[in-house]
């Protein structure tokens, strides 16, 4: 790709992230935290896992998108499930916390995948990224409908 092509794909990824931010604000008051949350792992684990098999422009541009829609409906998910885990006691103490977790998340993920290309291409890279995060998908569904049913939002099983 060219530099231009590349810039294209990263403008289009970032308007879909922005358009993405108020409708995931929206489903995460209104439906729960487990409804936006585990669209936003899963698409970016699906990405990860489909980034090796884009060849071309279009599926590039295609696996961006869909990662930056996940990435755009969790705007906020972070600090709003700290800020509903978050003790009366203590509250700001937790929330640093709870802030420097997700910090040391952040940093320490681009390490593990430069730790996995010493050994193996970047695409195997992807690969394991997408795995980890498919098992994480699961994780955080669990975590947030646990959250969810506490807060008493969610959507209620039809019956």
């Amino acid at each position: 790709m060219t530099g231009s092509e590349t810039s294209l794909v990263f403008a289009v990824a970032a308007a879909v992230d922005i358009v993405c931010f108020i409708p995931g604000g929206w489903l995460m008051d209104h439906r729960g935290r487990s409804v936006v949350a585990v669209p936003v792992v899963l698409a970016v684990a699906i990405g990860a896992l489909v980034l090796p098999l884009a060849t071309n422009e279009p599926a590039v541009l295609a696996v961006a998108v869909l990662i930056a829609a996940g990435n755009g409906l969790g705007s906020g998910i972070v600090m709003t499930l700290g800020a509903d885990t978050a003790p009366a006691a203590g509250r700001s103490q937790y929330l640093g916390g709870w802030r420097l977790c997700g910090d040391l998340g952040g940093t320490s993920g681009p390490l593990l995948i430069s730790a996995v290309t010493l050994v193996a291409p970047l695409a195997t890279a992807s690969v394991v990224f997408g795995l980890a995060a498919l098992a994480g998908t699961g994780w955080v569904g669990y975590w947030t409908r646990r959250l969810d049913q506490r807060r008493g939002t969610g959507i209620s099983p039809r019956r």
